[in-house]
């Protein structure tokens, strides 16, 4: 049982939090591993008992329990939405621009405004008092140069919903193969003590991301799970995916392909000690970036430990996972690819033990399949 109150919440929204029970009944069934690895001496919640266990089914009471300080065990039941506002209403990318403070953003506007030859006709033809694109053009040429700074605000509006700051000393667990995050973001953020077991999950679609190059490369923003300056994570026997098959890129004005996802779980900024083991890695395009970028190499080098051990990586395009400046045992994986084209592994500046027991497959046609 739960009590309900209401409190304010983000866009000035009523946002209907819970108080939640803890759950006093038997646990799911799990198959009987331990943390090994670099993450060995993981505990995430400690041992479950009844008033320090929560059972959610969705993403409202998800926030809540996720937020929680001290040591829990929530257990996820059904498929949870991140895009759920409420308990009657799920958001999409309109709304979450009319419930943020640029209420004229509009992402097309934003791609053309990025665009010189675009920008100069609109100018022209705002000089004529002319229309163009059916709109005045002296209102439009006003507009443009603040669709770049408004395009954050309007994503910071979705983050604000899809994603969660999660607290450390957590076992987050699926309850059975129907549990599935969908479309929410894990944030942890100088955490510690993480265990998240038997979920599906695949990160949020970004409604407004960034271009880079023509006509495919995208800036998307969140990741099923991203782990900053956190230490101590075990992920096992879970289903990273953008879902059943791979999710392409939306085509857009101009020829335009808009990716709108990013990772599925990203680490870095010294996060350390982490174990992914039996999970499957799916249709995804930027699947596991390790170490963000060059210069973040002095936070990172003497961190970033990582196990990695038998996974089964399916149909995933890159970052299988991509490395920098750490140490990682990547052991016994399945590689396992429709194309067939082998992922490519190179041994480059920072990578320190790299053992070659991992097992290769191409095929055109591969059954689809999950595994425990």
């Amino acid at each position: 049982m739960r009590r309900i109150f209401l409190i304010p919440f983000l866009a000035n929204l009523a946002y209907q939090a819970t108080a939640l029970e803890p759950y006093t009944g038997l646990p799911p069934i799990l198959p009987p591993r331990f943390p090994f690895g670099f993450g060995k001496d993981i505990t995430g919640g400690g041992r479950p008992n009844k008033t320090n266990t929560y059972l959610v089914e969705n993403m409202l009471d998800l926030r809540t329990v996720l937020s929680m300080t001290g040591p829990r065990t929530v257990y996820v039941k059904g498929e949870i939405f991140g895009n759920q506002v409420n308990e009657t209403y799920s958001a999409d990318c309109q709304w979450y621009i009319e419930n943020s403070n640029v209420k004229q953003f509009n992402f097309t506007l934003y791609v053309q405004s990025l665009n010189a030859t675009y920008v100069a006709e609109v100018k022209v033809a705002a000089a004529a008092n002319e229309i163009i694109d059916g709109r005045n053009a002296t209102e439009l040429a006003a507009l443009l140069p603040r669709m770049n700074g408004w395009r954050g605000t309007a994503q910071n509006s979705q983050k604000g919903y899809e994603t969660i700051n999660v607290k450390g000393n957590l076992t987050l667990i699926g309850w059975d193969r129907d549990a599935y995050l969908r479309g929410v973001g894990l944030i942890f953020n100088v955490q510690s003590n993480v265990i998240i077991r038997n979920l599906r999950m695949s990160s949020p679609r970004d409604c407004f991301p960034a271009p880079e190059t023509y006509p495919g490369s995208w800036n998307a923003r969140y990741d099923a799970v991203s782990a900053v300056t956190t230490t101590g994570m075990w992920l096992d026997g879970n289903i990273f995916e953008d879902g059943p098959s791979f999710v392409s890129p939306d085509p857009f004005l101009n020829g335009w392909l808009v990716d709108r996802y990013d990772g599925l779980f990203d680490v870095e900024d010294g996060s350390d000690n982490i174990t992914f083991s039996h999970n499957i890695v799916a249709n995804h395009h930027k699947s596991l970036l390790w170490g963000g970028g060059e210069k973040e190499g002095p936070r990172d080098i003497g961190k970033m430990h990582f196990t990695v051990f038998g996974n089964h990586f399916q149909n995933s395009m890159s970052r299988n996972p991509l490395m920098r400046f750490g140490t990682f045992y990547i052991i016994n994986n399945l590689f396992e690819n429709y194309n067939n084209k082998k992922p490519i592994f190179t041994k480059r500046s920072s990578i320190r033990q790299y053992f070659p027991s991992n097992r290769h497959i191409s095929e055109r046609y591969q059954p689809y399949f999950y595994f425990q």
